[in-house]
Order: structure tokens, then C-alpha cells, then sequence
């Protein structure tokens, strides 16, 4: 099969839905986690570090320095899980494995695994944050969120779809770009709703060939964090971590059989040629 017509293989409606169905459910074990962390490990974010900086910020002028700690504990791992990971999936896109995108999922799985097992012995169900944080507290919320940067870095890197899973103010912001270019399209004249020069900022300019399609994904992505969340929140209080974790560990488990009988990976053209 030429170059060209691969592209055209990956371009197609089925493989733009799969993708779009792996970064919803990923999404989703995102909420699951974070809201399991956040009951868990003394008020830490473990999958959106915006909140951590505002409560870092918060913790250093209050002077808490077991707080602030904490805060720095998980958004250094969440850091190292980009960067390590995006440099890994680099590397496998130079070296074309076309399955790197499943050893992302790998290392997240058996991170979430170890959380999963630790966490089951170290958090009895309905235990919320205790007096005084230990070293199990840092080292869990180190693996979680390590995860968590690994996985909002993977798709992207991978070249399989331009979303963070674990960055829902972007996502948010991406979902309101998208309603006021839908909206100013059916405002226009029929003969003119095509047209591409309607929009003065270049940003909605770009969005208008395909702002009804994303303003879906966008709705889906923000839908199904909220509804992990929820999960992750009920089954934790229901069953404690070690059982409450077998949802998302399933999800990534289906996500890698996916990807490994089907590889998502998308080379760039340049990289596709040599």
C-alpha cells in the first residue's frame, strides 16, 4: 500500500471514531483516578495539576510545608511522566514500532496496578486523608501521577489525536471555541456557512472546517471525566481501592488489546517516507 493511500486508510470514518472512543475512555480513567486520589491521598490532584499549583500557591503563604510538599510530590511526577514518557514515544516514532502507543499504556497500567495493590492495604474503604501525611502517601501519589502525565501525553505524542485526557480546562476551552463557530455558522447566510474568512481570530478561522465534529468530541471528553469521577468516587466509598481500581485497569487492558491488534500510531509524512 503507497503512502498516500495508508493516510487515507487512517483518515477514514471508523479510525477517526476508534480514536475518538480510546481518548474518551482514557478520559474517563483519568476522572476515575483523580477523584480516588483526591479522597485518598489528602486532598492531591493526581490527574489535573492545575488545581495543585493554586493549592501549592495557597500552602506556601499559609506556611504548611506538609502540604506544600505533597502539591510539589505530585506535580513532579506528573512532569517526569510527560517527559519520560513523551521521550520513550519519540523515540519509538524515529525508530517507526508502530505499537508504541501500547507500551504508554503498559507502563500506566502497571503503575495503576501497583496503586491498586498498595493502596487496597494502605486505604481501607471510606479512610479519607489521615493526621499527618508518610512516605506510602508520597510514593502513591508519585506512581498515580506519574501515570496520569504518561497517559495525557501518549495520544498526542503518538500522533493519534490532538486532546489531553487528563486537562479539562483546556478541554472546556476548546468545547466553548467550538459552540461560537458552530453558533456564527448557522448565523450566515446558506451560501456563505463554507466560508472560511467569516471569523476575525485566526484560532476560530482554523476551527471552522471542523467545529461540528469536535464540538462532540469536546462534549464526550468533558462528559465522560465528570462521569469517571463519579464512578471513581461511589466505588471507592463502595469497595475501597484495591477493588474500585479493577474498572480503569479493565479500560486500559481493552485499550492496549485494541491498539496492539489494530495500531493506532500515526507517523508523520516525512517519517513515513524515508
Amino acid at each position: 500500500m503507497s503512502t498516500g493511500s495508508s493516510r487515507a486508510a487512517r483518515a477514514s470514518p471508523s479510525s477517526e471514531l476508534t480514536k475518538a472512543g480510546v481518548a474518551v475512555a482514557l478520559t474517563l480513567v483519568a476522572g476515575y483516578v483523580d477523584a480516588i486520589g483526591w479522597l485518598t491521598l489528602d486532598r492531591v490532584f493526581l490527574a489535573q495539576m492545575s488545581g495543585n499549583l493554586m493549592l501549592l500557591a495557597v500552602h506556601i503563604v499559609a506556611n504548611e510545608s506538609g502540604h506544600v510538599s505533597l502539591q510539589a510530590d505530585a506535580i513532579i511526577a506528573f512532569f517526569l511522566g510527560l517527559v519520560l514518557t513523551g521521550s520513550v514515544i519519540e523515540i519509538g516514532m524515529r525508530h517507526r514500532w508502530r505499537r508504541i502507543f501500547v507500551a504508554a499504556l503498559v507502563v500506566e497500567f502497571c503503575l495503576l496496578l501497583a496503586f491498586a495493590l498498595a493502596g487496597g492495604a494502605f486505604l481501607p474503604p471510606g479512610s479519607q486523608e489521615r493526621d499527618s501525611a508518610n512516605w506510602p502517601t508520597y510514593a502513591l501519589i508519585a506512581v498515580v501521577a506519574f501515570a496520569m502525565g504518561a497517559q495525557n501525553t501518549s495520544l498526542r505524542m503518538a500522533g493519534i489525536l490532538s486532546v489531553w485526557t487528563t486537562h479539562m480546562t483546556g478541554t472546556l476551552s476548546s468545547f466553548s471555541e467550538e459552540v461560537i463557530v458552530c453558533l456564527f455558522s448557522l448565523l450566515q447566510p446558506r451560501n456563505r456557512r463554507k466560508a472560511r474568512g467569516g471569523f476575525a481570530a485566526g484560532r476560530l478561522r482554523e476551527k471552522h472546517p471542523t467545529a461540528f465534529k469536535n464540538i462532540g468530541q469536546s462534549a464526550a471528553l468533558l462528559v465522560a471525566f465528570l462521569a469517571g469521577a463519579i464512578a471513581g468516587a461511589a466505588g471507592f466509598k463502595a469497595v475501597g481501592v484495591g477493588r474500585a481500581m479493577i474498572a480503569p485497569l479493565v479500560i486500559l487492558l481493552a485499550v492496549g488489546i485494541l491498539d496492539w491488534l489494530v495500531p493506532l500510531t500515526a507517523f508523520p509524512s516525512s517519517v513515513e517516507q524515508e
